[in-house]
């Protein structure tokens, strides 16, 4: 019997070790990035982290620097990038403060197209862009600023034109 023992234990520690695998494999600690690019495949974002810092009220060309653009934009031209896609995804990173921000950014359109902006997820505002182009502000929200990130999200209807960024960047609210 006691011969047995040492089995015994392995095996027990064997079939722990195996429903402790089932246990991760059916509830993962990952982001809702990774889980959405990786595991679910829903998204065509890929999750990686902002390494560059925004400089609250300096304006980010977009065909300059790819530093924030975590997806949904083609190859940069002169003017700018056009989204690639029904979602196109910003990530900025700053300095955490005290102050409510505005996230401005310019962009056209091919056609008149509806889009909806999203901040950490939750849709803060519905724009309407024309041909002609123009500037938008979006508040972001108290707790953004505290924070020191945001990831900002536009959202096309599936047969909408592609969005043209010409150039983003936070201001502190007026």
């Amino acid at each position: 019997m006691t011969r047995r023992l040492p089995w015994y234990a392995a095996v027990l520690l064997l079939a722990a070790f195996q429903l402790y695998a089932l246990h991760l494999a059916r509830n993962p600690a990952v982001s809702i990035d990774y889980r959405n690019y990786f595991m679910t495949r829903s998204s065509d974002c890929w999750p990686r982290a902002v390494q560059d810092v925004a400089v609250i009220g300096a304006p980010v060309r977009a065909a300059a620097s790819a530093a924030f653009l975590a997806c949904g934009f083609a190859a940069p031209l002169g003017w700018g990038r056009w989204t690639d896609g029904n979602e196109a995804r910003l990530r900025l990173r700053f300095a955490p403060g005290a102050d409510a921000l505005v996230f401005r950014f310019a962009a056209i359109t091919r056609a008149a197209v509806a889009v909806e902006v999203l901040v950490n997820g939750e849709v803060a505002q519905h724009v309407a862009m024309q041909p002609q182009g123009g500037v938008f502000d979006v508040p972001l929200p108290r707790g953004v600023s505290a924070e020191g990130q945001v990831t900002i999200s536009f959202r096309f209807a599936d047969d909408a034109p592609a969005m043209g960024l010409q150039w983003f960047k936070l201001e502190r609210a007026p």
